[in-house]
């Protein structure tokens, strides 16, 4: 296993595998495990002793019942949180991929300078489609927790469902038969699913483009605006 230590000042976080990821942790038990992760994230799989020195008197009552859960050893016997590994990797080969596009010496430029551009493009596009996705269950799991109050704090899975409605029908279709189950005291996925084939609602034209092609469509408007 590849032992990384932070030369790249950033990584991706996603909000919401997050707050999925420490649902049941305590604000502190929270706290802790950030400290681990930028303790990775800076000086690579740390020894026992180290996490130890991290945690300091919170180690007795947080290590072996909370976060240990959270990593892996390697085979040094070293502790990692993998997540968190997987992302330092994949951002060090994108920034090596970008350093490559620049220099002109990528393996897709062998025949075309087109190729390599068209690989950065690709992965602004999914990027995009993530950070949109994140926003979309942001504003659902708001939505939820304003009209059902406790029922509304569900799970990841649960909200990905949610927002496939959203790319089935439209986010005010969806947030109206949210309004409309609290009414009835009828608080679930599978009643607000009723509401909305209830009232025939059709799902939203896609003039036959993929999330990609969406994607790009977004992003183009967006750049014609500033």
């Amino acid at each position: 296993m590849e032992n990384i230590m932070a030369k790249d000042p950033a990584f991706l976080f996603y909000p919401s595998d997050w707050d999925g990821g420490t649902k049941l942790f305590t604000r502190a038990q929270k706290g802790a495990y950030i400290d681990l992760l930028m303790a990775q994230f800076h000086c690579g799989h740390m020894r026992g002793q180290e996490i130890r020195h991290v945690l300091g008197r919170d180690y007795d009552r947080m290590w072996n019942k909370k976060l240990k859960s959270k990593f892996k050893i390697d085979s040094e016997g070293l502790f990692y949180n993998e997540k968190l590994e997987n992302e330092q990797i994949k951002r060090k080969k994108f920034t090596e991929s970008r350093k490559l596009n620049i220099q002109g010496i990528n393996q897709y430029t062998k025949n075309s300078g087109h190729k390599s551009e068209h690989m950065v493009n690709e992965n602004k596009d999914i990027s995009l489609i993530r950070i949109e996705e994140e926003k979309m269950i942001e504003s659902i799991e708001q939505h939820l927790l304003k009209f059902w109050g406790r029922k509304g704090n569900i799970g990841w899975g649960a909200k990905q469902k949610f927002v496939d409605l959203v790319k089935k029908y439209s986010e005010k279709e969806v947030f109206d038969a949210i309004e409309k189950a609290a009414d009835q005291n009828a608080c679930s996925y599978s009643y607000v699913v009723g509401i909305l084939e209830k009232h025939g609602k059709k799902s939203k034209p896609t003039n036959g483009k993929s999330d990609m092609e969406t994607a790009r469509e977004t992003q183009r408007l967006f750049q014609e605006k500033k």
